[in-house]
């Protein structure tokens, strides 16, 4: 059963895409332009949606605890830049720079993480206000000029075709390693917000703004303690109109 539920989420995963892609081969044929979609026009197709693809699955792993992160894209800018003119001044080569950011790319996670834990705020609010950080220091960093790389091709194995391709292909299977082996473990515990814990509510009592971040579990385990009282809210009956007196006519 799970198997097939897998099958049908790649699939449908899969149908956008190749509609796309048949739909404008199929306008472009009708038109008379045969060049879209084979040999340099689609490598290059491929070739750019190579950072999209691996955007995307580093956003999988959030949205599979139910949360959203928006510093997904200033974390991918700050660690290159960081990481990749770190390598370049150490002469680390190709690989030691790819090492370089994912670490640093994995420390500003971390960091996001902590904030999260510690704070208890929402994870939208903790996402935009790192986003706009680490877009900041990233622009601070090196008096602004980013990461500069032409026709330094030693570094830039991994921006060839088959190498790009290669890259993706496995970060995909870790993904997938990890989505199914590793993070089922820890999404119970994840998908819980921090700092919540039992609070004794009185017979009656409104909920305490503690009990309003929690998980759908708590909620509906504190609101099996709460018995409000009947005597408090007394039945209104409202008479109808038969019930009601009728005004004096005027003689």
């Amino acid at each position: 059963m799970k198997s097939k539920k897998i099958l049908k989420n790649i699939g449908m995963t899969l149908v956008l895409p190749v509609a796309t892609y048949l739909l404008f081969f199929i306008l472009t044929r009708l038109t008379g332009n045969t060049g879209f979609g084979v040999g340099m026009d689609l490598q290059t197709i491929i070739y750019t949606s190579v950072y999209s693809c691996l955007i995307s699955q580093a956003m999988t792993i959030n949205l599979q605890t139910g949360r959203f992160d928006f510093a997904i894209g200033s974390t991918l800018v700050l660690s290159t830049i960081i990481g990749g003119d770190l390598a370049y001044k150490w002469g680390l080569g190709a690989f030691g720079m790819l090492a370089c950011v994912m670490i640093l790319a994995a420390l500003c996670g971390l960091v996001s993480g902590l904030v999260y834990v510690i704070l208890g705020l929402p994870p939208m609010v903790v996402s935009l206000g790192l986003a706009m950080i680490y877009e900041a220091i990233g622009f601070m960093y090196n008096n602004a000029k980013g990461l500069r790389l032409i026709g330094k091709m030693n570094y830039l194995i991994f921006s060839s075709f088959p190498n790009k391709i290669l890259l993706m292909v496995i970060v995909l299977i870790l993904l997938v390693i990890l989505l199914l082996c590793l993070l089922p473990a820890m999404t119970l515990a994840l998908k819980t917000e921090p700092h919540v814990d039992s609070v004794p509510v009185a017979e009656g009592a409104p909920l305490p703004p503690s009990a309003m971040s929690g998980s759908a579990e708590d909620a509906a385990a504190l609101a099996e303690q709460i018995q409000p009282d009947s005597t408090a809210f007394p039945e209104i009956v409202v008479p109808s109109e038969t019930s009601l007196p009728m005004p004096d006519s005027e003689p």
